[in-house]
């Protein structure tokens, strides 16, 4: 282990050491070359089209404009996310079509129906891989920034033929602020109330710069302490009786992000620590203190052929869990199950492509990576091999082919992975896309994967390493209308399989120990379709979503009596309308309105499945107001309310395990102030 260790650091080391050593040997002009030079034909029909167009880069290795993306792609931008008042990502994250909240221990995200609690979602910030290790799964709720995002790319979709195999159902790429300036930074704070308590405090720092020398740095720190809900005997626990979640601090997170840049080498450190009050398990404590780095360098070996370079490496411990009680839960399970989880996990990365431009219009991208874990627990506890480490290799390989035309655009790749001792896979994709002057259509094909990830091979219910990845199959259709520059409809369709679903079973040993084992539990499949309309007169915009998903196929343990349509803990349909206004050149108002239909819970005592229960339609309104230099230049005053009908809002488990047990409220009104300093030079 130590030798494959030392052997990734000397790797990197050379990899940083003879990168600038090679660009000066192989070009001539230290300038950034552009991948794809259009001609002066081409370039005029551009600008023409794509006038007031965003561009994107989370859907494939080349820069395209957002109808002309090779996936089914939302794009949230700093204003957007500003103008909201939004409290944390989670806020941002629930306008997207397709995309809603259940819960697994924490809240997490859901996709077209379908859970993201474990290594189904790509989380990244920056390009550096955020999801956790040894399980994959990403937790958003009041644990990033907001106010130094530049913009949030999303695939709502297939994304493992470029990323690999924890970007089966979507891909979140979130991107930081950049020096436009010499200096551009400020700060925030946010204090919420909510049930007559403190929800949350918040603050938030950053900064960004240009230096003389051409190196540019930035800098983002987050420190936040709140609440999931505030309110007297609302949230039922793993126990016989209620549980009082009233004042109690039940999440308290700090965040670092540091950037350098100096010319065509990019570094990257991250830092993020959680600590997490789980008051509905007997207040047991869930902590983690993850870091992330991440160097990469583009090398020009001539006017047409790049070659990207990249070494990550990452320490997490993503799930530890203490204050562990020996209570007997309801259907006899125990909860020291918890602590089969607490280990540090390390992955050392190292990913090179060449990308070629063989003509104007035809491109060619091709590469590998290797990928080195490492998990080691922290307790005196083994894993099966009697060992208290234990180490995987990761080898993929890569390949995309870009063809542009006046007809279509056309996009192929796949992705060869190999994880441990399980079966490879490989993946295609293929993408059809063309933008005209009104209209725009996207034709998707794409297969994805789950690699089983560390515990899932370490606690395979039929012995370590029984357990195949899983295999997703997804087909989407999008069109759009463009009828002027400021308006702009799309809709599409999809139908999305996922073979081979992986979920963690808990339980007892023959000791009267708690156990946690994982399975292929059969396949499942939604369709549905999703709908978005943006529209920015000079008030200010609009924008309108809509999603709609149907169960097609169902696994034994997502299957409600009954109820065939939708999974459990996700409303089959979504609507999210938000309202930005320029009331005053410097007090403006944002108002978002969700509807969210029926929710199904599993009612689960023991072995008896009951009838589901039904929780009653949501609509939620949140209303924002700010005023911009108040006081001094710069500074801003901010005002919202979320939740301001103070209806119901819930939060229900996605699946029949223990957690099925915990019917937990999210939060009632909350009314909050944000104080937000900006300064530019």
């Amino acid at each position: 282990m130590n030798y494959l260790r030392l052997l990734f650091c000397l790797c990197a080391g050379l990899f940083l050491l003879v990168s600038p050593i090679l660009a000066q040997e192989t070009s001539k002009d230290t300038t950034s070359t552009p991948l794809y030079q259009p001609n002066i034909e081409e370039l005029s029909q551009l600008k023409r089209r794509t006038q007031n167009e965003a561009t994107v880069s989370v859907a494939g290795f080349q820069t395209t404009t957002l109808r002309e993306s090779p996936g089914i792609v939302t794009l949230i931008t700093q204003e957007e996310i500003l103008n909201s008042g939004a409290k944390d990502l989670l806020d941002v994250l629930r306008t997207v079509p397709g995309f809603d909240v259940a819960y697994d221990v924490a809240p997490l995200l859901t996709i077209r129906g379908s859970n993201s609690s474990e290594a189904k979602m790509l989380f990244t910030i920056d390009g550096v891989m955020m999801n956790s290790i040894a399980f994959g799964g990403i937790y958003p709720v009041m644990r990033y920034p907001l106010h130094n995002i530049d913009r949030i790319e999303i695939i709502r979709g297939a994304g493992s033929a470029q990323y690999g195999g924890m970007a089966g159902l979507a891909v979140i790429n979130i991107i930081s602020k950049k020096a436009k300036n010499n200096f551009e930074g400020g700060a925030t704070a946010t204090v919420g109330l909510a049930d007559g308590g403190l929800m949350r405090n918040y603050f938030e720092g950053w900064g960004a710069t240009k230096l003389a020398n051409g190196v540019e740095i930035d800098l983002n720190v987050l420190q936040i302490a709140g609440k999931f809900n505030n309110r007297i005997d609302e949230e039922n626990g793993l126990y016989t009786g209620r549980v009082n979640t009233k004042d109690k601090i039940q999440t308290t997170n700090s965040y670092w992000n540091f950037g350098l840049r100096y010319k065509k080498l990019t570094m990257r450190y991250i830092n993020s620590t959680v600590r997490n009050r789980l008051v509905h398990i007997g207040d047991a404590v869930l902590s983690a203190n993850d870091n992330f780095f991440q160097a990469s360098y583009d090398t020009d070996l001539g006017s047409k052929l790049t070659f990207h370079s990249k070494f990550s490496w990452q320490q997490q411990t993503p799930n530890n869990f203490t204050n562990i009680p020996r209570q007997n839960l309801v259907d006899t399970t125990k909860l020291n199950v918890l602590g089969l989880f607490n280990t540090i996990d390390d992955r050392y990365g190292f990913k090179n492509y060449l990308a070629y431009q063989l003509k104007d219009n035809l491109s060619l991208t091709a590469g590998g990576e290797v990928l080195y874990d490492y998990v080691i627990y922290t307790t005196s506890r083994r894993f099966k091999t009697g060992d208290i480490s234990a180490n995987y290799l990761g080898l993929a390989g890569f390949a995309e082919v870009n063809f542009t035309s006046k007809y279509a655009n056309i996009t192929a790749g796949a992705r060869y992975e190999r994880y441990g001792n399980i079966t490879p896979v490989v993946v295609p994709r293929l993408a059809i896309t063309k933008a005209f002057e009104k209209f725009h259509f996207k034709a998707l094909y794409s297969q994805a994967f789950k690699n089983p990830t560390l515990f899932n091979i370490e606690f395979a219910e039929k012995g370590i390493g029984n357990i195949e990845p899983e295999r997703f199959s997804l087909i989407e259709f999008e069109i759009g209308w463009r009828p002027r520059s400021n308006l702009q409809l799309s809709t599409n369709v999809y139908y999305s399989q996922i073979q081979n679903f992986i979920t963690r079973k808990d339980g007892l040993d023959n000791s009267g120990n708690g156990t946690a084992s994982y399975e292929n539990l059969g396949n499942t499949a939604t369709r549905g379709v999703e709908a978005e309309l943006r529209w920015q007169p000079k008030w200010g915009y609009v924008n309108l979503g809509y999603s709609f998903y149907n169960v097609v196929e169902t696994a034994s343990f997502l299957k409600l009596p009954r109820v065939s349509g939708v999974f459990p803990g996700v409303s089959s349909q979504k609507a999210n309308l938000q309202v930005f206004v320029k009331i005053l050149p410097k007090w403006n108002a944002h108002l978002s309105a969700m509807y969210i239909n029926n929710k199904f819970r599993i009612n689960k005592t023991g072995g008896d499945v009951r009838e589901p229960l039904i929780m009653p339609r949501e609509i939620h309104i949140n209303l924002y107001t700010q005023v911009n230099d108040v006081i001094f230049k710069n500074f801003a005053l901010g005002l919202g309310c979320f939740n301001l009908l103070d209806g119901n809002y819930r939060i229900t488990s996605w699946k029949a395990d223990v957690s099925s047990l915990i019917d937990m409220p999210w939060q009632g009104r909350e009314v909050y102030v944000k104080l937000v300093y900006r300064i530019k030079n």
